[in-house]
């Protein structure tokens, strides 16, 4: 027997009240992550109001980044518990990539107040930049006749014990 489908949304209708492209409730579909609830002999999909909730549920999860693999995982087993792990994990991990985009902003800050300062030197010129958090690092005679690869490799040991 054929369902009655005038509280039903179509795919269309179901993308516009969640403001995503039709395309994205497709490849959803696909995905086994939600599908129609009624698929007609025509191939026009429907879907009931419940599935307006679960059609959120995935799109919040997907605004935190969670993998589409992840929110499937969840779907097939819900649970308060379930869903209280993934969004603690979730916690977890924006806090770290917090303090690694705040570490990485705040060394791009230093280098362009180096640069600031570099703008302004002479060749042949001493310049003396006074700092809080500045390390001297010294190495072995260069020899002028070593060559540049080994240069290269003598700065960058300076520089990587240094950070």
């Amino acid at each position: 027997m054929k369902k009655p489908i005038d509280n039903y949304f179509t795919t269309g209708e179901l993308a516009k009240l969640c403001k995503i492209p039709r395309k994205t409730l497709l490849y959803y579909d696909s995905l086994g992550l939600i599908t129609p609830e009624v698929i007609e002999e025509n191939g026009y999909r429907y879907y009931k109001r419940t599935q307006l909730f679960a059609l959120e549920l995935i799109l919040t999860m997907r605004k935190l980044d969670i993998p589409l693999a992840e929110i499937k995982t969840y779907l097939s087993n819900k649970s308060y518990t379930n869903y209280r792990n993934i969004m603690s994990d979730r916690e977890i991990f924006l806090e770290e990539l917090l303090e690694k985009i705040i570490k990485t902003k705040n060394e791009l800050h230093h280098s362009l107040l180096i640069l600031n300062q570099l703008e302004n030197i002479k060749f042949n010129d001493v310049l003396t930049i006074r700092t809080d958090n500045e390390f001297l690092c010294l190495s072995k005679p260069v020899s002028p006749k070593m060559n540049f690869k080994d240069r290269t490799k003598i700065s960058a040991s300076l520089w990587l014990c240094c950070r």
